[in-house]
């Protein structure tokens, strides 16, 4: 998957609260509602327990979503966080094959760690 990443670091005024650490990737993504519509997305970061993302149309907060691709694959999140057109997803129900090629591709992207994000 092609990734890109910005030299300009995140702020740093927010305190993170992040379980793990973000990397930059900006991959077009597929965001399937439970109705089975898709929404077009485009992805802004990634790390081991979730992504952001934009979206082309509203998404609501706590919705369950699929994501795809992620990693050549379909993930289960949650909706967790929303600003105007963009969206924060939590990993949910990760089979362990594909948590895995999630993990592999953060560490293999250690370079492109957001900075001023702390865990």
């Amino acid at each position: 998957m092609k990734t890109q990443h910005d030299s300009k670091p995140m702020p740093s005024s927010i305190p993170e609260r992040r379980k793990s650490p973000r990397y930059w990737l900006s991959v077009p993504l597929a965001i399937r509602q439970g109705d089975g519509s898709i929404v077009r997305g485009l992805s802004v970061e990634i790390s081991e327990g979730g992504m952001s993302a934009m979206a082309s149309e509203p998404l609501k907060v706590g919705e369950r979503v699929e994501l795809e691709p992620v990693e050549a694959g379909r993930v289960s999140a949650l909706v967790r966080h929303k600003l105007g057109q963009m969206y924060g997803f939590e990993f949910v129900d990760l089979g362990a094959e594909q948590a895995q090629r999630i993990a592999d591709r953060c560490r293999r992207a250690g370079s492109e760690r957001i900075r001023g994000a702390k865990n």
